[in-house]
């Protein structure tokens, strides 16, 4: 799971009254590829930012690297923490496929992590609804073709989420992330989802021999 202090309770007070005040960001950005607005990062934070310090909150973006299951640097984790003057504190976690050789790549990549890191633990709207770009976008089925990521990103965010599920330690905190990041897993590759699959599926088991 991840990190967040024992109580957050001065924390959710806090962010309940700024967000009382916090406007969604300015969309000022085009995203060419599905022809919807979004915010940047620096549009976002000059949104939240005033509010959030008003309340006594503060946010820090922090990255590291991590390997994948042969030892070697898989991918890039991007940590958002909200924090109060009380020392509480929660995080977000967004990862990113570590890709040396392609530093503008890695540079958008971080980016796009960044913005919706702020976004999601601030709970505001920063782009445009593209449920209507992607249904418009249809399988040989008739139904709405999923969005996929590409084979490096859908590879760096399973390792994330193997990771992840390791950490599991009861039945409902594993069907509460499976739940929450099924968005997530349905962008992933066949295989990658298969992998996901499997490793949740061995996690449950061994969960239910360690009862």
């Amino acid at each position: 799971m991840l990190p967040m202090s024992d109580s957050i309770n001065e924390l959710a007070t806090a962010l309940a009254k700024a967000q009382a005040e916090i406007k969604n960001a300015t969309q000022n950005k085009m995203n060419p590829h599905f022809r919807s607005k979004y915010a940047d990062l620096a549009n976002i934070r000059e949104a939240i930012t005033p509010y959030l310090a008003k309340q006594g909150l503060s946010i820090s973006q922090i990255s590291h690297i991590r390997e994948g299951v042969d030892g070697m640097p898989a991918y890039v984790i991007w940590r958002t923490i909200l924090m109060h003057t009380s020392g509480q504190y929660i995080t977000s976690e967004w990862p990113i496929p570590y890709r040396p050789d392609k530093p503008q790549a890695m540079g958008s990549d971080s980016t796009y992590a960044r913005r919706y890191g702020l976004s999601g633990v601030t709970g505001i709207a920063s782009e445009e609804d593209d449920d209507a770009e992607l249904a418009s976008k249809t399988s040989a089925n008739g139904k709405p073709a999923p969005m996929r990521y590409d084979e490096d990103q859908s590879n760096g965010i399973a390792q994330a989420m193997l990771e992840q599920i390791e950490e599991l330690t009861t039945l409902q905190s594993l069907d509460d992330y499976a739940k929450e990041h099924a968005g997530t897993y349905g962008k992933l590759s066949a295989q990658h989802q298969e992998t996901v699959k499997k490793a949740t599926n061995a996690r449950r088991e061994a969960i239910k021999r360690q009862a």
